[in-house]
């Protein structure tokens, strides 16, 4: 079940961080590179977020998150995650298109590790295109992904 997240307070910070390190430690192994922002958040950078949060729930536990922020005509969704746990029970997917719900009359762009192939499969499905790689160490490589939802 998906849930909008109004209120980031110390507990559910806590509780998205025990999904978003193990999430991003995959993506770290996947592209080589353990410098992933995301690694480095706290519950207390969680809490200070300005991301707009979304979660889903399975059998009563967290078990994935998708922030997201918007400018203007631009939403960006900033993490999702999934707990290695819950990978290809479809939450990726399901957290993607409560976003694209949200998005009407909007661009939507996103970023991941250019050799995380399973998160570019996922986007791919739902119709993002890659517009962009960049360079973000000497090797390393991000996507830049986007779809416009009509």
């Amino acid at each position: 079940m998906i849930v909008y997240l109004n209120d980031i307070n110390e507990t559910l910070a806590d509780e998205i961080l025990a999904i978003q390190i193990p999430s991003y430690h995959i993506e770290a192994a996947l592209i080589g590179f353990s410098g992933i922002p995301q690694l480095m958040d706290t519950v207390d950078s969680i809490m200070k977020s300005e991301e707009i949060f979304i979660g889903y729930r399975l059998d009563h536990e967290w078990a994935g998150f998708l922030s997201y922020s918007v400018e203007k005509d631009t939403m960006e969704i900033c993490r999702l995650v999934v707990h290695p746990l819950h990978f290809r029970k479809g939450i990726g997917g399901k957290l993607i298109e409560a976003s694209l719900a949200l998005a009407s009359g909007k661009k939507i762009i996103v970023s991941t590790g250019s050799e995380n192939q399973p998160a570019l499969n996922l986007y791919k499905r739902f119709g993002f295109v890659i517009i962009n790689e960049i360079e973000v160490a000497p090797g390393i490589f991000l996507s830049l992904l986007e779809k416009t939802v009509e």
